[in-house]
């Protein structure tokens, strides 16, 4: 036998004997094992994963085990191969999504119940394996103090009706009301910038073993590589020991099913009463409840860019079924990083904000501090050191502070026109830097406006370097032009004179019916409903329109009324007249009335013939009235005097 077939026996041997003492090592809690690698792809089947993902996360996983393995041969395992560095296998996960309940609905979060009754045993508290069914009730509570209950589909376990509550002094299942919770007096939506409208409540102030869990997976992106949630809770104690007591837990595990380090907050009313948990505080309606007030907490996820994690929010009643938990969440995917409130400018300071909800801020450079906040005005890198909410380390963020101009901009504002008539426009012009924004929303340097009332405009300007300056406009008046138009009677008989009188500007006017008649008043007539129009413009120059209808009633019943039939049986003349007026009227022992504009009588005589003679020398020019009345009757007739 050669040498060359002696040292494969001897490979093929070593082979052999590696791999039998690979199987009889005894693998570290966290391996990954065949049946965890099991486990994920079910798991990602059952999140809606595509079968080709699901076949390229197992490659990747079983190549991860693969080295996992030689690692634990060769003795580096614990060095190289720790459960935080297996790495899980990138996949299509939805985004965060709802975080807040803004939607007003739990959209995008998955919803469970469960019962620690264990068949009147009681179950070991906490007891994540005891949410086994989808839905139950569930409560989107509002800033005005409602709530929206949402009873998702599945069995609704828990919750033993035959339990008796021990409150003392608040009627159970009262968990607040106009938005203020009953136990802890405090506001049931999430204060700051990240409380929105909305919050979740997960079970309530009854009890009967009811437990309740609100979960979201979403994938961690750089633009939300910070979690952070605010939860605000009630637990009622019963003197029980720690495994029987009511209990809130809010933990994020990574794709291998594996909590996240230092991301669980987990408390059970037993711990509270022995005042080992900070925080808390008894209730002034109930010495057994205990509450904390929204409490805001961030975790950093900057590890975990590419994966996929899961958060969960679990709450229970007591295991014995005479006691409640209850707990309001709300929570927001952010960026970790730090933030600056305006450019420095011209010698200003300027505020750099952490990240919120960290347990602790430590900050470097040219100005030190420990607030979240920092006011600077000089300029250079920054580093923030931070803990998480949990009070475990965050990676550092830094943050360059450049000057911004030496100088701020000035911004001024031209009005074209700062005296305008209702309804008109003018134009508002700004300078003096690169960018602008109006108190009216609208952007660019000039903004065409038309205000109902006199108004200001102010504009905040940025330069190049994001300095800024605002100046305001001068104010702009806007003068009214209402006019009017009165009637001396809205309705009259047909062919009746009526004075339309309009007021509210210098000149006026009239169309239509009313003839081309330019003083403020206007006679007139007619045998049907008719519309006035008059136009009228003020010492200003400003000019408005305004129109009225006068409505033609029926006189029948009065036994006078006028006729158009009987209107050509009566002829006035000459039209317009000087100083003789000639009225012919067939009608016999008819009585002739003369009323100037306004309606007010001038002259009344008989017609005793066909031909009647009027001396009108003494009339001023203007417009007059003949009516011609009957025992039938009246006929009226309009005639100018015009010298």
């Amino acid at each position: 036998m050669n040498k060359k077939s002696i040292f494969l026996i001897i490979c093929i041997v070593a082979s052999i004997f590696t791999k039998a003492q690979i199987t009889s090592i005894e693998y570290p809690s966290g391996y990954l094992s065949e049946e965890k690698i099991y486990q994920i792809l079910e798991k990602s089947r059952k999140n809606g994963i595509q079968e080709w993902e699901v076949q390229k996360q197992n490659e990747i996983l079983h190549s991860q085990l693969k080295k996992q393995i030689e690692a634990i041969a060769n003795g580096t395992y614990n060095n190289s191969f720790s459960q935080k560095t297996i790495q899980a296998p990138l996949q299509v996960m939805q985004a965060c999504t709802n975080p807040g309940f803004e939607t007003g609905d739990v959209t995008g979060w998955v919803l469970t119940q469960g019962s620690n009754s264990n068949n009147g045993a009681g179950a070991t508290l906490p007891c994540p394996s005891c949410f086994t069914a989808t839905g139950g009730v569930y409560e989107v509570t509002s800033l005005n103090g409602t709530s929206t209950a949402y009873n998702n589909p599945g069995n609704n376990v828990g919750g033993d009706a035959s339990a008796t509550c021990k409150c003392s002094s608040v009627d159970c299942g009262t968990n607040f009301s106009a938005g203020i919770d009953a136990f802890g007096n405090f506001p049931v939506v999430a204060p700051g910038p990240f409380g929105g409208a909305h919050s979740l409540l997960l079970n309530n102030s009854n009890c009967g073993n009811l437990m309740q869990r609100a979960s979201q997976t979403f994938n961690v992106t750089a633009s939300n590589n910070s979690f952070t949630y605010q939860y605000a809770g009630v637990l009622q104690d019963g003197g029980h020991s720690l495994s029987d007591s009511p209990y809130l837990d809010v933990h994020l595990t990574d794709a291998l099913g594996s909590v996240i380090p230092c991301s669980q907050y987990s408390v059970a009313a037993a711990n509270i009463t022995g005042g080992s948990v900070v925080g808390w505080f008894v209730s002034p309606k109930d010495n057994s409840v205990f509450y904390k007030p929204w409490t805001t907490v961030t975790l950093d996820l900057s590890a975990y860019i590419g994966q996929f994690v899961t958060i969960d929010f679990d709450v229970s009643d007591c295991n014995a079924g005479g006691h409640f938990g209850y707990v309001y969440i709300d929570a927001s995917c952010n960026v970790s990083q730090i933030t600056s409130s305006n450019a420095l400018c011209g010698g200003n300071s300027t505020t750099l904000s952490g990240p919120p909800g960290m347990a602790s801020y430590s900050w470097a450079g040219p100005v030190i501090g420990n607030a979240q906040n920092l006011v600077t005005s000089t300029p250079g890198n920054y580093t923030l050191t931070t803990t998480s909410g949990t009070g475990c380390p965050a990676p550092d963020l830094y943050y360059n502070l450049t000057q911004g101009s030496a100088t701020s901009p000035t911004v001024s504002i031209q009005v074209l026109k700062d005296t305008i008539c209702s309804g008109s426009t003018t134009t508002l012009t700004a300078t003096g830097a690169s960018t602008y924004m109006w108190s009216n929303n609208a952007s660019g340097n000039s903004i065409t406006v038309s205000p109902t009332s006199n108004t200001t405009y102010s504009v905040t300007g940025t330069d190049a370097a994001g300095c800024t300056d605002t100046s305001i406009s001068n104010m702009i008046n806007v003068l009214a032009n209402n006019v009017s138009i009165q009637a001396t009677q809205d309705s009259v008989c047909p062919g009746a004179p009526d004075v339309l009188t309009a007021s509210g500007a210098s000149t006026y006017t009239w169309s239509g019916n009313a003839g081309s008649v330019t003083t403020n008043t206007a006679m007139v007539t007619s045998q049907i409903n008719d519309t006035y129009t008059v136009v009228g413009v003020n010492s200003n120059g400003c000019v408005d329109s305004t129109t009225k209808t006068i409505l033609i009633k029926n006189c029948a019943t009065t036994g006078i009324y006028q006729s158009a039939i009987g209107s050509n049986q009566v002829s006035v003349y000459p039209n317009p007249a000087n100083e003789m007026l000639y009225i012919e009227c067939t009608y016999k022992n008819a009585t002739l009335f003369i009323s100037d504009i306004l309606g007010n009588k001038i002259k009344q005589m008989g017609a005793e013939s066909e031909l009647t003679t009027v001396d009108i020398s003494g009339l001023n020019n203007g417009i007059y009235f003949l009516s011609v009345k009957t025992t039938t009757n009246v006929i009226t007739k309009r005639f100018i005097v015009q010298r």
